[in-house]
C-alpha cells in the first residue's frame, strides 16, 4: 500500500473541501473566511507543511482567524506536520478542528476506517485506565477468559488487529468496573464523619 504524503494529501483535501478544481491559494482563503470557514484549519496545516505562512498570512484579513492561526503556529512552526500527526499523544495539544484534519490524515497514511479508528481509540482508553489502575494484563485475559497471546499483543503494543472491537469493548467494561469498585473500597475506608 502506498501511503499518502502530507503536502499532497491535505492540498487535495482542501481541494475537495472546497469544490476548487485547481489550487488557487487567495481563493481559498477567502473561502476560509467567509462562505467556508472550515477551510481554515487546513489551509493552515498545508502552509505550515509547505513552508508557504509568508504567502498564506497577509491574504488573512479577519482578525480573529489571525489569533487563532498565531496560537497554532506557535505549537507547530518548528513541526514536521506529517511526523506531528502519525504521534496521535501530541495531537491533544491543538484545538479540535486541527485535531480532527490530522487525525484523518492518520488514518489515511495507516489505511484505517471508521471500525479501526473506534478500535484505536478503544485501546487508548483502555491503555490509560490500565496504567491508573495498575491492573496487569494477565488478569485481564484470565479473568475474561481470553487468548493470551493475542490480548497480551494487543493490551502491550496497541496491535488493534489482534482482538475484535467487541472483545476490546469488554476488556474496557471490565477496566471502568474494576475503576468504580476500587472507587466504593476507596470510599469504605474512609473514616465516619463526626458532626458536633
Amino acid at each position: 500500500m502506498r501511503r499518502p504524503k502530507f503536502s499532497r494529501w491535505i492540498k487535495k483535501q482542501l481541494l475537495t473541501d472546497s469544490g476548487l478544481t485547481t489550487f488557487d491559494l487567495a481563493r481559498l482563503a477567502a473561502l476560509a473566511q467567509t462562505d467556508q470557514p472550515r477551510l481554515a484549519e487546513p489551509l493552515l496545516l498545508w502552509a505550515l507543511s509547505n513552508n508557504a505562512l509568508d504567502r498564506l498570512m497577509p491574504l488573512v484579513w479577519r482578525d480573529p482567524l489571525q489569533r487563532k492561526y498565531d496560537r497554532v503556529i506557535k505549537l507547530l512552526e518548528d513541526q514536521d506536520i506529517e511526523a506531528f500527526a502519525l504521534q496521535a499523544d501530541q495531537l491533544a495539544l491543538l484545538p479540535n478542528l486541527y485535531q480532527k484534519v490530522l487525525r484523518d490524515f492518520s488514518d489515511a497514511y495507516w489505511g484505517r476506517g471508521p471500525r479501526q479508528r473506534e478500535a484505536l481509540q478503544c485501546w487508548e482508553a483502555i491503555h490509560t485506565l490500565q496504567l491508573e489502575l495498575g491492573i496487569r494484563n494477565a488478569r485481564i485475559y484470565q479473568d475474561l477468559k481470553l487468548n493470551p497471546g493475542n490480548t497480551n499483543r494487543y493490551l502491550k503494543y496497541g496491535e488493534i488487529d489482534k482482538l475484535s472491537l467487541e472483545k476490546a469493548q469488554l476488556i474496557e467494561a471490565y477496566l471502568h468496573e474494576a475503576k468504580r469498585a476500587a472507587k466504593a473500597e476507596a470510599l469504605q475506608k474512609l473514616p465516619p464523619l463526626h458532626y458536633s
